[in-house]
């Protein structure tokens, strides 16, 4: 294994958290920057559907809320809260972060062991940016601080095991 040329980033997604913070409280994910970047968090990232297919809201409201990005799960009455409002309200709030607007492509997986043990194959790949969704892993928005800190200790861990293979 070689050693990790670029430094590990965590970027938090701060869209698609209506299990923690109402979808249309604009205030939650300007806290949940704020309480992502005193935690290490080196980004936040919010993301937008703006052309959802005819079958997103196919399979209906889910069982377990975590499952509302699966295929077929995502109304397109799903709320989107607008980059362009949001963005300047957490740079406001915030001094470091850096700001991302993107679209996810995946979905991350609801079980964090089963995620970070992708981690050391991802850094021998190359990979410097770890993206992770809080509402997948906390049912509380007071924890999204700790989840944070977590994070960046068991990256922390997998950089430091990957740098000294």
């Amino acid at each position: 294994m070689s050693a990790i040329l670029h430094p590990i980033r965590l970027v938090m997604v701060l869209t698609e958290n209506q299990t923690l913070v109402g979808d249309r409280d604009l205030s939650g994910p300007v806290s949940m920057a704020v309480d992502a970047e005193a935690a290490g968090v080196d980004a936040v990232m919010l993301s937008e559907h703006v052309l959802p297919g005819p079958d997103s809201g196919a399979a209906g409201e889910t069982a377990n809320p975590r499952d509302y990005a699966g295929p077929g799960n995502q109304p397109p009455s799903t709320a989107w809260p607008s980059s362009v409002v949001l963005l300047p309200a957490i740079a406001r709030a915030t001094s470091t972060l850096r700001l991302v607007a993107g679209a996810i492509i995946a979905y991350d997986l609801a079980d964090l062991d089963h995620a970070m043990a992708d981690v050391p194959a991802q850094l021998e790949q190359g990979f410097t940016s770890f993206c992770f969704k809080p509402a997948m892993f906390v049912d509380d928005v007071t924890e999204v601080g700790d989840l944070c800190r977590g994070l960046a200790r068991r990256v922390d861990l997998a950089v430091g095991a990957h740098s000294r293979s």
